[in-house]
Order: structure tokens, then sequence, then C-alpha cells
């Protein structure tokens, strides 16, 4: 069966006011229009059109279980930050020690707020789109944090930023020092 999907914008600071309202066809609002999601989270529930009822809800009747994707547009007028994802594993235990610890779910300062691994796939939907993955060389991140240390950082960094070299001098000091 096809059913057609609908969700609200969500708004964040680096979103774009325009690229998401031509695509969907929908009046502007001034605010910039980050992303839309389409899937079963809860974060953001996607509602199916004509039948008064949540995507997740339609499928949990129908005996389905909850998709296992999260479907994102994006539009982003400006960079986004480094986003660093968990795999299974990862997410299963960070989900559990930080339940453990009792952080609420909307608390900023949690990093997990299910337990679900983030894979994710880009496709773009205009011609100027970019994106960066992975990391620079190890010997550029050194000469990198060699260079902040040189400008006198406080001393939490400096000794943070020493610690990292340390780390960089391994084989594996990059996945040491950003894992």
């Amino acid at each position: 069966m096809i059913v057609k999907l609908s969700n609200q914008a969500l708004a964040y600071a680096w979103g774009s006011k325009t690229l998401i309202s031509d695509f969907f066809g929908i009046s502007p609002n001034g605010e910039p229009m980050a992303e839309i999601w389409f899937g079963t989270h809860p974060g953001s529930p996607t509602e199916v059109v004509g039948a008064n009822s949540s995507l997740e809800k339609i499928l949990i009747e129908a005996g389905k279980d909850k998709l296992p994707f999260l479907l994102k547009i994006l539009a982003a007028e400006a960079p986004l930050s480094i986003q660093a994802h968990p795999n299974s594993n990862q997410a299963i235990e960070g989900f559990a020690r930080e339940n453990q610890q009792g952080i609420a779910i909307s608390d900023v300062a949690r990093n997990y707020k299910d337990d679900k691994a983030k894979p994710e796939m880009i496709v773009a939907l205009s011609e100027n789109f970019e994106a960066l993955v992975g990391f620079s060389d190890q010997r550029l991140v050194q000469e990198r944090f060699e260079e902040l240390l040189e400008l006198g950082p406080s001393e939490k960094l400096s000794t943070l930023l020493k610690s990292w070299l340390e780390m960089l001098d391994d084989k594996d000091g990059i996945k040491r020092v950003f894992m």
C-alpha cells in the first residue's frame, strides 16, 4: 500500500528559509527550516495524510515493527557541526548507561536518546552540496594541536592538547583521540 506522509519542518539555526518550502511546495514561515523527518522516531512523528494517525500507530495496528531507519531531508544554509553516530553496540550500551544514571531523555547533556545505531546516507537534492567525511591526516592534526598549544591556551586546554598529542604519537592515535 502506498500512502502520503506529512511532517513539520524542524527549525534549527543552520537551516534554510526557502529550500524546504520550495521543495515541498509549502509556504515559508520566515524561520529556518532545517530538516523534515519521515519515519517512526518519536522526536518528530510522521503523520499519514487522511488517516488522522501517525505512521508508527498505523504500523503497530497492522502488526508491523517500527521502521529500522529514519529518512531526514535536510536543508542547510550554513555549515553543520561534526557529527559522530554510534554503532549498534555503542548505542545499546550508551542508552542503558544514561538510563541507569537517571539522565532524562530531554536533557541536553544526554547523548543517547534511544538504543539504535545511526548509520547515515546522503543523497543531494541540489547541485550545490558539499560534504566532508573522515579526519585529516594524523600528522596534520598533530600540527594543528601543536599550533593551538603555542597560542598559550588555558591550563585546562593545554593539558588536554598535550594528552592528545601523546595519543597521536601512536599508530591508532586519531582513533584514540576521537573515540
